[in-house]
């Protein structure tokens, strides 16, 4: 299997500012991943840990239902 030139580049061979912007974007999907799943770990957790959240949400000033 062949891959595109640059897919197999390592980042360092970008230029500073394209590295940068890789390495951003990067961040913002992982937190977007991580942030998703501790909503839903939460939202469908039994117990306490939805009942405190869904207090914090109120508290905060959130509408939630």
């Amino acid at each position: 299997m062949l891959l595109h030139k640059s897919a197999a580049e390592p980042i360092s061979h970008l230029d500073p500012a394209s590295a940068t912007r890789w390495k951003a974007r990067a961040a913002a999907v992982c937190a977007a991943m991580l942030g998703a799943v501790i909503l839903y770990a939460v939202g469908f957790a039994p117990g306490i840990a939805h009942g405190e959240s869904h207090d914090t949400r109120h508290t905060m000033g959130f509408v939630c239902h």
